[in-house]
């Protein structure tokens, strides 16, 4: 007991306001709920294993962590199942369909957390896409990958359950989660609306000009479509110019469209209307690159559509005739109908 004493104040010294990962070691042997005496924000998660004790990050993610509560607080998380297990790597939940298929219904912008790396099991991260964290899906880390680092936003990590993590698998089942507060600053943390949406607003703006200065071309072309502009989960930005008539197509429908494709610079390098014929393919069989697959059945009968593709749903890091590796793809759509 003496240990443990001696290691709750070495952490309080260290660090009274927030937690690094460096200090992670030093939980290693706390047991039986003593970490949430410790100052932070913590996620006490009671699955059909046992109690797993997470501490949140709401220092270098406020975003994450204010998100997580605010669903904890509604009983989101609630009777959930862990939807996917890849052994020895990760567990995942937070699917309301418990199959990796839905979320909340909303998407945020992600933060890279420079603190807290994947760098052993037990880290707790939110799932998402192109640089946007999924509304409540998340996953537990089981073990090490830098490369998840830039991917997805790690908001927290395991002070106690190691063996519950351990025994864990697909269909086990989320009982309850419980926020614990302790000290004063994690006590004032807000969780409010005007608050998730101001503190989305600063890190949007960061990572858009982060994204400005990696991307400028990209950038001047996702201005220039005006105001109205959406961006997918997968990182396709889109504006619909002309409404449908709801009428949606389904996986292996037959559809035509008319089209321009352009450079992110406005050059055309192919269109169904200079050449006068509209184009007819199968959707959801992979005919045409994804990010047509994913816009197209996503538009209604009717409707016209701009969107700006990022390479990895394009042609990704190959030359494709005079498409140079790694481009950005603008491409105006109609959507004529389904044959």
């Amino acid at each position: 007991m003496m240990k443990k004493i001696l290691i709750i104040l070495s952490v309080i010294f260290v660090s009274a306001g927030a937690i690094t990962a460096q200090d992670q070691n030093l939980y290693s042997e706390i047991e039986n709920g003593e970490s949430v005496n410790i100052p932070g924000i913590y996620a006490k998660m009671e699955t059909s294993e046992g109690l797993m004790i997470f501490y949140l990050d709401y220092i270098n993610t406020p975003l994450a962590t204010m998100n997580f509560i605010r669903l904890v607080e509604q009983g989101f998380y609630k009777d959930l199942e862990f939807y996917r297990d890849i052994e020895n790597y990760a567990i995942f939940s937070g699917d309301p369909k418990n199959n990796g298929s839905s979320d909340a219904g909303y998407n945020y912008p992600m933060e890279i957390n420079n603190n807290l790396k994947h760098d052993r099991k037990g880290i707790l991260s939110m799932d998402g896409v192109s640089k946007l964290s999924s509304g409540s899906r998340f996953f537990i880390s089981r073990s090490a990958d830098s490369v998840l680092d830039d991917k997805y936003t790690a908001f927290g990590f395991l002070t106690e359950g190691e063996k519950v993590l351990n025994k864990l698998k697909r269909r086990d089942s989320i009982i309850s989660i419980e926020i614990v507060r302790t000290g004063s600053d994690a006590l004032a943390f807000k969780t409010d609306t005007m608050e998730f949406t101001r503190i989305s607003q600063i890190v949007m703006e960061k990572g858009l000009e982060s994204f400005r200065l990696e991307n400028p071309l990209v950038v001047d072309a996702i201005e220039k479509l005006g105001t109205g502009v959406k961006k997918s989960l997968t990182g396709i930005y889109y504006i619909t110019t002309l409404e449908g008539n709801g009428i949606k197509p389904e996986p292996e429908d037959v559809v035509s469209v008319n089209y321009n494709a352009m450079m992110i610079d406005g050059t055309v390098f192919d269109s169904s209307y200079n050449r006068g014929t509209p184009f007819d393919f199968t959707v959801g069989t992979k005919s045409v690159i994804s990010g047509w697959d994913e816009s197209v059945m996503d538009m209604s009968i009717g409707e016209s559509r701009t969107v700006i593709i990022p390479p990895g749903l394009a042609y990704g890091s190959v030359q494709a005739g005079p498409i140079p590796p790694d481009s950005w793809l603008m491409f105006e759509i109609e959507f004529l109908g389904i044959k």
